[in-house]
């Protein structure tokens, strides 16, 4: 039983490298065959539909993946706040280059901006909904204002990063940001 975990675990891995390798060729995941995804991971078509529907299915698991490490990332952060704005984008940022695969996929997958839109919403409601996260202003509208530019701009920021628009580094992109919200929110 355990080697069949092992094995199930390994055929789910070579088939996001394959359509992560895919996505990298031909910047276009639409035009991505399940024929093409299996011969790249040199699978059958049958462990391939054993493990995904589809190449949609697919794509919902990696942002599903990406949805939950993002959301522990940052409810770490809602939860001990007092450790700091720049402690919770290193994390972030360490989240992120671990399954940078992961995130380029969602970047460019089909439906980016449908899961992009939900991240941004869970992002700017939890801050909202966490008294102890303090902005410049406290009025509601004022407060949704700063903290959807702030976490819109970051991943808009770190989205350019993953589809290849940016002309800095990872960790460049994120030392930007923290220190332009840094210097907003101190002043």
């Amino acid at each position: 039983m355990g080697k069949e975990y092992r094995n199930s675990i390994r055929s789910r891995r070579s088939i996001r490298t394959a359509y992560a390798e895919l996505i990298n060729e031909k910047k276009d995941a639409s035009k991505i065959t399940v024929k093409e995804i299996v011969d790249r991971a040199d699978i059958s078509k049958s462990t391939f539909y054993c493990h995904y529907n589809d190449i949609n299915d697919l794509e919902l698991e990696i942002q599903n993946d990406v949805l939950k490490n993002a959301k522990e990332c940052l409810d770490e952060f809602i939860n001990n706040p007092e450790s700091g704005l720049e402690v919770y984008l290193k994390k972030a940022l360490d989240v992120i280059k671990k399954n940078e695969n992961d995130y380029k996929l969602i970047a460019s997958g089909v439906y980016p901006t449908t899961f992009l839109n939900q991240y941004k919403e869970y992002v700017i409601e939890t801050l909202m909904n966490t008294p102890k996260f303090k902005t410049k202003n406290q009025e509601p509208a004022k407060r949704y204002a700063e903290i959807a530019f702030f976490a819109c701009g970051y991943i808009d920021l770190i989205c350019g990063y993953l589809q290849g628009y940016s002309k800095l580094s990872l960790d460049e992109n994120v030392e930007l940001a923290a220190s332009f919200i840094n210097d907003y929110l101190n002043k």
